[in-house]
Formats: structure tokens, sequence, C-alpha cells
């Protein structure tokens, strides 16, 4: 598992958890996520992105997972935003949930590379 974390406390204290519940192979980088997809030379099976509500990050990751295919085919991604501010999900995925709670939008997307022909 690999937590991409660009605040340098957070990312400590996502160490530290690990550490506390002994989870190994959790590996903590501390950048920020768009630079580190643009050099990530691996596929994930999941991705939960959660970025603070008020950034612009959601466009260019999303892009990111899909134009790099990032995310293995049939891969899925959980997504979390405001609900006011809903981010454009690329082509190459499709929305299999989408709920809310409060002011909290929350997606489950699966990643086809097939879809990417269209």
């Amino acid at each position: 598992c690999v937590f991409v974390e660009k605040d340098r406390r957070a990312a400590e204290a996502i160490r530290q958890h690990l550490g506390t519940l002994k989870a190994e192979g959790g590996v903590v980088v501390n950048a920020e996520v768009g630079a580190w997809l643009e050099q990530a030379d691996r596929r994930f099976d999941v991705v939960f992105l959660d970025p603070p509500f008020a950034s612009d990050s959601y466009a260019p990751v999303l892009r990111a997972l899909a134009e790099r295919r990032l995310l293995a085919d049939g891969g899925k991604l959980y997504l979390e935003f405001d609900r006011r501010r809903a981010p454009a999900v690329p082509a190459a995925f499709e929305v299999l949930r989408d709920k809310s709670a409060g002011q909290t939008g929350y997606q489950l997307l699966a990643f086809a590379l097939s879809d990417l022909s269209r």
C-alpha cells in the first residue's frame, strides 16, 4: 500500500500509525500526488483519492491515472469530494456508485483499459 501525502506532518503521522499497527509493506511518500504520479512505475488495483475539498487537484490526478494507465484493468477508484463541486470523471472510468452524506460526495469508479479506445 502506498500513501502519498503532501503535508510533512500528516505523512509522519501515517508512518507512526503504520508502525503502531505493525502494518508491514506500507510505504509513505511525502510528495504532491500529481508530481508523484508522473513518475509512478506501477499499476494499482485500488486507489483512494481524498484531497482537500477546496483543492483543484482532482482533474490532473484523474487524468494522470487514466492516461498513464496507473490503475489495473478493472481497478477501482474511490473518490471523495465536496458534493457541490463534483469533479469531472474521464471517460476511462465507469461510475459504479454515486452517493452523498451531508456535504460530502463519494463515488466508486471502475477503470477499463478497453474504454480508452473510445
